[in-house]
């Protein structure tokens, strides 16, 4: 005979955390542990075969399939337990040995009461202070609590807090977290709006001007700037940094920093001074951006003006004061030198151009300068160069400006003129694409002896002229015509020594240079 089974179910490992943590804890990590004795257990292996069960939403329990004295990863629920020996006998109701019905033992495994916190604060004195608190209290979860707070406090009452949102993170003894968070208010902080701004007019000028308007707090104020004034509004100001502050009646404290800026410098650059040659002008430009300005020009010569620019021929230290319409004022003043010396700047070029075809540029200043510059646009290939003439080649099709800078002393004289590039179309000579004036222009032969023949084509009668130039810019022939035609041959015989001489035909529509060899 043997004694009736029995069992006793504990708890083996408690539940973490209860299943609506808002932090996803561990709800379902509990465990049973059960103790069972009587009937004739299993000689290996498990002593009984273990039957766990869970009741369902339904009231029906469902088998958990753990057959084991452990049931593992519970939830908060009611579970059932029976057990069976190896004579295969359940805990039940017997009569005479045959089972009525099995009876389960029952356990409530319960989850711990939800962890929730709630948050009450004590507001600031001052708008600007940090004497605010906030208390957490904490229901439900296990005990002890670990709790921060986002300011660093690591206690129910955070102190020292200043206005804006604090959160609390709280999490009981078996890991389950919960966070709160509050807002705590300046209620009654002092306000200092500027409702008016004026920043100088005219660079390093002073007529700025700031207003303000005070609210919140408790009056009556006390304030003052930090240039001395106590009033609300400060005028006659220039750039620079401006600070207000306040005190209410309770002691509370506020500030207001302002900015005020310069506007851009209205400025003139008439350039370096200048020395004006025989004969020269120079222009001075004296325009700000301001349209509506006004403009006074006048020079210990007794010259004066009032437009943005002048045109000068005579000596004398010059000064110009714009004045904007905002009444803003700039000034600048140059000297102009005078030299008895004579100075030129002067080139001829073809009127017509190709891609990637050489193009003569030839110097004929008179006199030529003790220094000649030429000013030549980027990505403009220099073929050859001398004191009196360039040679270029042109990389795209388009208009190109060209410069001569001539030197004598300290005078200088500028010359730009335009040329036209167009694509190679494959003509035989150069000029316009679609209607060149100058139809033909050739030297034969070349190279020569000092001898040689000028054929020349015109798309309509015209006279011309034809002058020969050295390397070093000296004339050495000139051929004027006397009549009007289409096409001239002009026979040529002079004594010259061997080199590279310029050939310029002119016309009064275009002028082509050529190249003569004299060997």
């Amino acid at each position: 005979m043997y004694d009736p089974i029995e069992a006793i179910i504990s708890v083996l490992t408690p539940i973490s955390c209860h299943g609506n943590n808002t932090f996803n804890n561990a709800f379902s990590d509990g465990a049973l542990h059960v103790v069972v004795t009587g009937g004739l257990p299993f000689s290996t292996g498990q002593p009984y075969i273990y039957y766990w069960k869970k009741e369902n939403s339904s009231g029906i329990f469902d088998d958990l399939n753990q057959n084991s004295d452990n049931a593992q990863n519970l939830s908060d629920g009611t579970y059932a337990l029976n057990v069976e020996d190896s004579r295969g006998v359940v805990i039940g109701v017997y009569e005479s040995l045959n089972l009525l019905q099995p009876t389960d033992e029952v356990f409530y495994f319960q989850e711990p009461e939800l962890l929730e916190v709630a948050l009450t604060t004590t507001e600031i004195s001052c708008g600007a202070g940090n004497d605010a608190t906030a208390t957490v209290s904490i229901s439900g979860g296990v005990p002890p609590f670990d709790i921060a707070w986002s300011n660093g406090n690591i206690t129910a009452t955070a102190t020292n807090l200043i206005a804006g949102n604090h959160v609390v993170y709280v999490t009981d003894a078996r890991g389950c977290m919960f966070s709160g968070n509050i807002t705590i208010n300046q209620p009654g902080g002092i306000v200092i709006d500027v409702i008016e701004k004026i920043l100088p007019t005219c660079f390093q000028g002073d007529d700025g001007k700031i207003k303000l308007a005070l609210s919140g707090g408790v009056a009556p104020y006390t304030y003052s700037w930090d240039t001395g004034a106590n009033t609300t509004t400060i005028q006659n100001l220039t750039e620079g940094r401006y600070v207000f502050s306040l005190t209410d009646s309770n002691g509370c404290r506020a500030f207001k920093e302002i900015l005020l800026q310069d506007p851009e410098k209205m400025s003139i650059n008439l350039g370096e001074d200048w020395t004006l040659c025989k004969n020269q002008s120079h222009e001075l430009d004296g325009r700000v951006s301001d349209p509506d300005a006004l403009y006074l020009w006048t020079s210990d010569n007794g010259f004066s003006a009032t437009t943005p620019n002048v045109t000068v021929t005579q000596p004398g230290s010059y000064q110009v004061t714009a004045t904007s319409s905002l009444g803003c004022t700039a000034t600048d003043t140059i000297v102009i030198a005078y030299s008895d010396t004579e100075i030129d700047s002067e080139f001829l070029l073809s009127s017509q151009a190709y891609v990637q075809q050489e193009v003569i540029m030839l110097n004929v200043s008179s006199p030529l300068g003790n220094t000649s510059e030429w000013i030549i646009p980027e990505g403009v290939t220099i073929i050859d160069t001398a004191h009196t003439s360039i040679i270029l080649s042109f990389p795209e099709a388009k208009t190109y400006k060209i410069g001569l800078i001539s030197t004598q002393g300290d005078c200088i004289q500028e010359l730009y003129k335009n040329i036209v590039v167009e694509e190679n179309r494959g003509l035989p000579n150069p000029g316009d694409s679609k209607n060149p004036f100058i139809e033909a222009f050739t030297i034969t032969p070349n190279p020569n002896a000092g001898q040689f023949e000028m054929h020349i084509i015109l798309a309509d009668s015209s006279p011309i002229g034809v002058r020969v130039f050295d390397v070093q810019g000296g004339f050495v022939f000139e051929q004027p015509s006397l009549q009007t035609a289409k096409e001239y041959n002009i026979p040529v015989k002079l004594n010259l020594s061997s080199g590279m001489y310029f050939v310029v035909l002119e016309t009064a529509k275009e002028t082509q240079i050529k190249r003569l060899i004299v060997q």
